[in-house]
């Protein structure tokens, strides 16, 4: 769904709209069209506005195609096919498809010969390298009456990288500390490709809003 944030890349903002007699702008369509105009332009980031209160039928969205089907390619090339032919449509904007990209990681691969050679085990060595990059929490301290966790975990210059991540020291069970690179492969790739399923079957939905200079019937009916 629109409303559920996907990760850490995304965020929420809810607004409510004052009472329409006190409103200086009348109608959803037109209000998203003037906010349209008033968010910065940044580079990598995207803006999304949708309605609640339509929300709550379905779709946040004034126009919504779905298309489903099993191979997820196809679905990926009607998507855009479909978002192409939406931006030709006078009065549509913000046009966009379901389909998010893959995000970027770092793929570990612990060689378990070679963590066992130095006794360790992939749970120890995955644990460290957690702490390295995530943090832990070690200990909180209260203050005015609410704690307050205290994470340990290396400074961002130390974890950026693949060759920050080989460089992570892990310490061995009788002294000592190996780097990661002897005992794991860090690799480059992508997570998984969020996959929205309607009984049973992949969907992707391509969608559009108003952009207050028509109505939904005129636009429907050019996209029709």
């Amino acid at each position: 769904s629109d409303t559920n944030p996907t990760g850490p890349h995304e965020a929420l903002i809810f607004a409510r709209l004052a009472e329409g007699s006190d409103r200086a702008v009348r109608g959803n369509s037109k209000l998203q069209a003037l906010m349209r105009e008033k968010v910065p332009e940044i580079e990598g980031m995207e803006f999304t506005f949708f309605d609640m209160n339509s929300s709550m039928g379905g779709s946040t969205h004034d126009v919504d195609v779905k298309l489903s089907g099993a191979d997820l390619k196809t679905l990926n090339d009607l998507s855009e096919r479909v978002a192409t032919q939406l931006g030709k449509v006078e009065g549509l904007s913000g046009i966009d498809t379901s389909v998010r990209e893959a995000k970027p990681e770092r793929h570990i691969v612990i060689d378990r010969d070679k963590a066992a050679s130095y006794g360790l085990s992939v749970g120890q060595v995955a644990m460290t390298l957690k702490t390295a990059t995530l943090g832990a929490v070690v200990t909180r301290y209260r203050e005015a009456g609410e704690e307050i966790d205290v994470r340990v975990q290396y400074a961002q210059p130390w974890r950026d990288t693949q060759q920050d991540l080989e460089q992570v020291l892990i310490p061995m069970p009788m002294g000592g500390t190996v780097p990661l690179g002897q005992l794991a492969v860090v690799e480059s790739g992508f997570g998984p490709v969020k996959i929205i399923r309607e009984d049973q079957s992949r969907m992707v939905s391509v969608y559009a809003d108003l952009d207050g200079t028509t109505d939904l019937r005129t636009a429907m009916r050019e996209v029709d």
